[in-house]
């Protein structure tokens, strides 16, 4: 919890670094003229496009859940969901969002394994329909882009990477338990060689059981096809709720869009570049891919950082009060 602390401090150092900087390179008297001459329906659509984003995803959770086993109630997925945003949010590489779920999942009178079933499967959806929907834009638009943003292949390149390899490592792992417990277990004996962990055999046994666990979660998975294509659907109307963001605060902001689909493809870039950001919340690499990215369709600086500025409170603050809300109320009794 101090860690998460600590977190939620540089979160709030860095975005009023952030505004700082906005505020000395614009001039603030216009800034606010621009805010509050926008089209507040859109920004009201933009912003009911965040929350069908989570209400999507809870509904991934809610009927993954509901198909292996267990009864559990909307209004607790979409709670389980608000708490994994919030500490996807405010640690290192989204790392904390799936700790702080399969514990919300346990105290709604789930066992380990099965709350780790269902968490797992989500996980492999959301990564497969993320690289899915990417490639296909990557397909589409980067011709466009790279004309536009020197550099960029290296940028999204990178990004894609990542995601690419987390999926082929969670295959692997779920089709290679042997091979990939082999590999593990070199891995470790290595860093231990280096003095990097302290208790190999510990450390082992624990990478063990884990792989074991997946394993087992994952053969669960592969049984449950239709489970997979229905979340998958979703999935992708998800993401698709998430990247059309930019695209309303555009038509919020009286900017001229000659194509959706480049604004959906410049959103997807931007979640590949901030994929390898190793800061909560990808701060400062979420921001400047985005400036970098969207300026080519907002042209004037003035617009693109007050469109910078409501994409962040929308996309990334928002969720964190929402799930700080969340965090202190009570379990909601499953029904």
């Amino acid at each position: 919890m101090k860690s998460n602390k600590w977190n939620l401090l540089f979160i709030t150092f860095a975005s009023f670094l952030v505004i700082g900087i906005i505020l000395v390179t614009n001039d603030i008297g216009q800034l606010c003229s621009i805010i509050g001459g926008s089209n507040k329906i859109w920004l009201i659509i933009a912003i009911l496009s965040m929350a069908s984003y989570c209400l999507l995803e809870s509904g991934v959770l809610y009927y993954t859940a509901n198909c292996i086993k267990r009864n559990l109630s909307f209004l607790n997925a979409f709670r389980t969901t608000m708490v994994g945003q919030l500490f996807n949010n405010i640690t290192p590489f989204a790392s904390g969002g799936q700790p702080m779920q399969l514990y919300y999942l346990t105290q709604s009178s789930f066992q380990v394994g099965e709350a780790s079933s269902i968490l797992l499967m989500k996980f492999i959806v959301y990564q497969s329909a993320l690289i899915l929907y990417s490639s296909i834009l990557l397909f589409v638009r980067y011709s466009f882009f790279s004309k536009q943003v020197n550099r960029l292949g290296y940028l999204v390149g990178l990004g894609f990477t990542v995601n690419l390899l987390v999926v082929i490592g969670l295959f692997l792992i779920g089709f290679l338990p042997l091979f990939t417990t082999k590999l593990c277990t070199a891995l470790i004996s290595l860093l231990a060689k280096m003095h990097i962990i302290k208790n190999k055999e510990a450390m082992t046994q624990k990478a063990v059981a884990n792989i074991d666990a997946f394993h087992d979660g994952f053969r669960q998975l592969m049984k449950q096809k239709d489970v997979l294509s229905a979340s998958i659907a979703i999935t992708l109307l998800q993401l698709t709720c998430m990247f059309i963001i930019p695209f309303c605060i555009c038509m919020a902001l009286g900017i001229q869009v000659s194509s959706i689909i480049s604004m959906v493809a410049a959103s997807s870039f931007v979640m590949m570049i901030s994929a390898f950001i190793p800061l909560p919340g990808a701060s400062g690499g979420a921001e400047g891919s985005f400036y970098l990215l969207f300026g080519i369709f907002i042209m004037k600086p003035a617009l693109t950082a007050v469109a910078l500025i409501l994409w962040r409170m929308i996309t990334y603050y928002l969720p964190i009060v929402i799930g700080l809300f969340f965090c202190r109320i009570k379990r909601v009794n499953a029904a």
